[in-house]
């Protein structure tokens, strides 16, 4: 079901029609419980995100002190990127691929990436991204995180990266959160397939508010 944006309603039923007629009925029902499931995640995620961009576009439109903190309030505490949203959020990532843990993305072939967030900077807050691969071992104790331009220290685990907490800020627009990995590679060095130029694989990212 993947890059069928442009395709038409027509297309993309016959597509599924075919794909089903290819199984046995258990096969079949399988593949339509899994598509559902797929569905109602993508609806869900997406009704998140309008209220989000909603609350964000009042932010930005309100032109009083009064009214710019109560539509700060609007903005939620927390937010997550799985690796399979939209790409809008991310700059500098290959393509989704899945492993026996799930779904993640390589960043490359550059060494600085980007997410992009929308979240209340009013309070404290701090990120957690969980980790497929660090990659190179070197970016375990390496790796940088900026916030909209500030360096945060970050703490890095056996899969886990987590920061310090964020400067508070009453900014807005979205956050933006670079992370600098300065140590590329090519698997096709190491005698493999692969020929991209690769950094870090990330799994998921949240931000949540900073624990005292």
């Amino acid at each position: 079901m993947a890059n069928q944006i442009n395709l038409s309603y027509s297309d993309i039923l016959k597509g599924i029609q075919e794909e089903l007629a290819r199984g046995s009925d258990e096969e079949a029902r399988g593949k339509i419980c899994e598509q559902i499931a797929m569905l109602s995640f993508e609806m869900a995620k997406l009704k998140q995100k309008q209220k989000v961009y909603a609350a964000a576009l009042r932010r930005q439109g309100s032109g009083t002190p009064g009214g710019a903190s109560h539509a700060a309030s609007d903005l939620p505490q927390f937010a997550q990127i799985d690796m399979r949203d939209a790409l809008d959020a991310l700059d500098g990532f290959y393509a989704l691929e899945y492993g026996n843990e799930g779904p993640y993305r390589w960043t490359g072939p550059g060494s600085t990436v980007r997410f992009r967030v929308w979240v209340d900077r009013s309070v404290p807050m701090q990120l957690d991204a969980t980790m497929y691969s660090f990659g190179d071992e070197r970016n375990r104790s390496e790796i940088t995180l900026k916030v909209n331009g500030v360096e945060v220290p970050v703490r890095c685990g056996d899969k886990v990266i987590r920061s310090e907490a964020f400067p508070v800020s009453d900014e807005t627009g979205a956050t933006e959160i670079m992370f600098n990995i300065p140590h590329i590679f090519r698997p096709a060095d190491q005698g493999q397939e692969d020929t991209r130029m690769l950094g870090v694989a990330f799994a998921g990212l949240k931000i949540s508010p900073a624990s005292t």
